[in-house]
């Protein structure tokens, strides 16, 4: 819920913030792996998804930022 923010304990902040960031770091991993399948299929436009989808959890992901300058992402992003 926007702007929820109970404060329950200093414990209960810890954990939250450590069980976000693990949450955060398996997503990110999990995407990455697709994108590296999409990018083994040549599935450009897909591939690019991923990454824009990647770097929303980490804007500095050098595995998602890399695919964005390939020549074939961006063939496919001006052939949609």
């Amino acid at each position: 819920l926007p702007g929820y923010a109970p404060r329950i304990s200093q414990a209960f902040d810890d954990w939250l913030e450590a069980f976000r960031g693990h949450t955060t770091s398996r997503l990110k991993h999990a995407l990455l792996d697709s994108l590296d399948g999409q990018r083994k299929r040549a599935d450009w436009r897909a591939v690019e998804i991923r990454a824009k989808e990647c770097l929303t959890l980490d804007p500095f992901s050098e595995p998602a930022t890399t695919p964005l300058r390939w020549p074939s992402c961006a063939a496919a992003r001006a052939n949609s």
